[in-house]
C-alpha cells in the first residue's frame, strides 16, 4: 500500500464508558488531539446516568469542532455485561468499519501520536495478515502524577506466551482488519479479558503480534479500574497466598487436635471454598476458560501452532506429575519472566503430588 492511501487509512478508536466521568472529558481530549487525521471514535455507554452522558454530549462538540468532516463521533448502547462484552461487542459490530481498529478504556490518557506509532508500524505488515500493535504504559496516580512504568518484555510475544499470561494492556491494543475479521470469525464467547483473548487468538491463527516498549498512553491507577497496579503486583500477590494457604493449614491442623470438635465444620468450609476457588481470578480458571473456547474454533488456529497445542492440551489434563511436566515442556510455552517459567514447572510437580492420597 502506498504512502498516499495508507494516509486515507480509517482509524476506529473503540471506547467503553460506564459510570465514572471524573476523567472521561480528559480522555476523550486526547483522542480529539490525535495527529492521525482520519478517525472515528465510537463510544459505547454500558450506563444510562446523566452525569457521563453530560460529559459525552459536551465533548462531542468540540470533536466536530476540531476534527474533519469525515471524522465521525457516534455514541452506541453497550451489552451491560461488563467491560470485556462491552468491547467485544463493539469488535462483532457490523456498523464500525475501518481499516484499523483500536480498544480505548475511559479514563486514561493518550500521547498525540499514539495512533500514528502503531499504525506506521502495523502498515509494515501485509492488509492480509492479522496483525496486533500493543505496548506498554505509563502509571499516573488518578491526579495525573506520573508514579511509573509497565514492565518490559523479555522475549517476544507469540502463541506460546499468550498461552500462560497476557503482556500488554488492551487499552495499548491496535490492529488491522485482517485481526478484526478473525476476531469476529471466532463468534462471541464468555471471556473474563477481552484483551488476552485478542493476544491469544491473534497468535493463535498465525498473525503478528508486535510489541512496543516505548509506551504511549498514561495508565490511570484508581479504585474503579479494572486492571493495572493489581496486574503489577499479581506475581507478589499469588505467592503470598500460596504462603498464607500454607500456614492456615498447619494452624487448622493445629487446633484441630485441641478442639476436635471443629474438625467437621473446618471441613465443610474447606468443600465451599474448594467450589469458589474455581471460580477465582487466579489464572488458573483463565487459563483453562481461555484454552476451552480456543479448543471451540480450532479451525482458526494455524497448523503451525498445532504441537503446542496438543502438548498443552496433555499438560491441562493429564494427572500423572511427571507426564504433565513433560507435557509442559514440549509445548514450549513460557512466561516474560524467567523465573515464572520455573515456577510453574516446579509447581507442576508440587500440586500433583499433593493431589495424590496418602
Amino acid at each position: 500500500m502506498s504512502e498516499a492511501s495508507e494516509v486515507l487509512s480509517k482509524v476506529a478508536i473503540l471506547m467503553t464508558s460506564y459510570r465514572n466521568k471524573d476523567y472521561l472529558g480528559e480522555q476523550i481530549d486526547s483522542l480529539r488531539e490525535q495527529d492521525w487525521r482520519n478517525v472515528d471514535l465510537w463510544i459505547s455507554r454500558d450506563c444510562d446516568e446523566e452525569g457521563p452522558r453530560r460529559v459525552i454530549d459536551d465533548c462531542a462538540l468540540r470533536w466536530r469542532q476540531s476534527r474533519l468532516e469525515n471524522e465521525d463521533y457516534r455514541v452506541i448502547s453497550g451489552p451491560r455485561r461488563g467491560a470485556s462484552a462491552n468491547f467485544l461487542s463493539m469488535v462483532h459490530n457490523p456498523c464500525i468499519q475501518a481499516h484499523y481498529y483500536a480498544y480505548c478504556d475511559h479514563d486514561d490518557i493518550w500521547d498525540k501520536d499514539k495512533l500514528s506509532r502503531a499504525i506506521s508500524i502495523l502498515k509494515k505488515t501485509s492488509q492480509s495478515v492479522p496483525a496486533l500493535y500493543m505496548s506498554r504504559v505509563r502509571f499516573i496516580s488518578a491526579k495525573g502524577k506520573r508514579i511509573g512504568i509497565s514492565g518490559y518484555c523479555l522475549f517476544p510475544p507469540s502463541f506460546r506466551n499468550a498461552l500462560r499470561e497476557n503482556i500488554a494492556n488492551g487499552s495499548t491494543m491496535v490492529f488491522n482488519r485482517a485481526a478484526r475479521d478473525i476476531l469476529q470469525e471466532s463468534g462471541v464467547h464468555e471471556i473474563s479479558w477481552h484483551d488476552w483473548w485478542t493476544y491469544l487468538l491473534i497468535s493463535a491463527a498465525g498473525g503478528k503480534v508486535i510489541y512496543d516498549s516505548r509506551p504511549h498512553i498514561d495508565y490511570r491507577l484508581h479504585g474503579d479500574n479494572l486492571t493495572g497496579l493489581s496486574t503489577v503486583l499479581e506475581s507478589y500477590r499469588s505467592r503470598f497466598a500460596r504462603d498464607a494457604k500454607e500456614w492456615r493449614k498447619w494452624l487448622e491442623d493445629k487446633i484441630c487436635e485441641y478442639f476436635p470438635s471443629l474438625e467437621e465444620k473446618l471441613k465443610n468450609r474447606k468443600e465451599v471454598e474448594i467450589i469458589n476457588e474455581t471460580y477465582e481470578d487466579d489464572g488458573i480458571y483463565h487459563h483453562d476458560l481461555y484454552f476451552r473456547t480456543l479448543q471451540r474454533v480450532k479451525y482458526l488456529v494455524a497448523k503451525k501452532n498445532f504441537p503446542a497445542m496438543e502438548h498443552y492440551e496433555r499438560f491441562m489434563r493429564c494427572e500423572d506429575r511427571y507426564d504433565r511436566a513433560k507435557a509442559l515442556l514440549r509445548s514450549g510455552v513460557y512466561h516474560q519472566k524467567p523465573q515464572d517459567s520455573i515456577e510453574l514447572l516446579l509447581l507442576t510437580l508440587e500440586w500433583i503430588d499433593e493431589k495424590k492420597p496418602s
